[in-house]
């Protein structure tokens, strides 16, 4: 399942998002998760400048997005309508960390 495995991603990654200084929770909702009509895995993490959100659902599909904690701008949002089993959460969030870290708009 996509779901555990992107959960045990961030599981294992956690003290070094602390480290960075990226402040990371799990989101869950108040009912069984199963029971919704997406069953997903929320992330929610949190900088000194931006806040972003990474999910993953049962459907295989993922979005993420960051917001600017100061303007509220929406700095980054994408969507995947269908990720692999062999998916590198470390390299399809590249992009993603680097403009949590840094509030900058772009890596380019």
């Amino acid at each position: 399942m996509i779901r555990q495995k992107f959960k045990g991603w961030v599981q294992e990654r956690t003290e070094l998002f602390q480290n960075e200084g990226i402040a990371t929770e799990f989101a869950m909702p108040d009912v069984d998760i199963e029971l919704l009509a997406k069953p997903f895995v929320k992330i929610i993490q949190e900088t000194k400048v931006c806040m972003g959100q990474v999910i993953v659902y049962k459907s295989r599909e993922m979005d993420f997005e960051i917001i600017h904690i100061e303007t509220e701008e929406l700095l980054l949002w994408k969507y995947f309508e269908s990720i692999d089993d062999d998916v590198d959460f470390n390299l399809i969030l590249t992009e993603y960390f680097y403009i949590l870290k840094s509030g900058i708009k772009s890596i380019q």
